[in-house]
């Protein structure tokens, strides 16, 4: 597994997600409730895995959707 994206946006995370999901690309989220358990600081940013097979493809679609 990879880091595709690293953030405490949760708008934007949603949307990734969003994407992904829409492009069959499996993923997984760590550290999403960790801001909950430490007083919700969002000292500690969300991520979003995925396969390293997918890195690229993944990459590539949340670039060109945020141009």
């Amino acid at each position: 597994m990879k880091i595709l994206v690293k953030s405490n946006e949760i708008i934007y995370l949603s949307w990734v997600k969003h994407i992904l999901r829409e492009n069959s690309i499996d993923f997984l989220v760590f550290d999403e409730f960790i801001s909950a358990i430490e007083g919700n600081i969002t000292a500690f940013p969300i991520r979003i895995l995925v396969n390293e097979n997918d890195y690229d493809i993944a990459k590539k679609i949340i670039t060109d959707e945020t141009q």
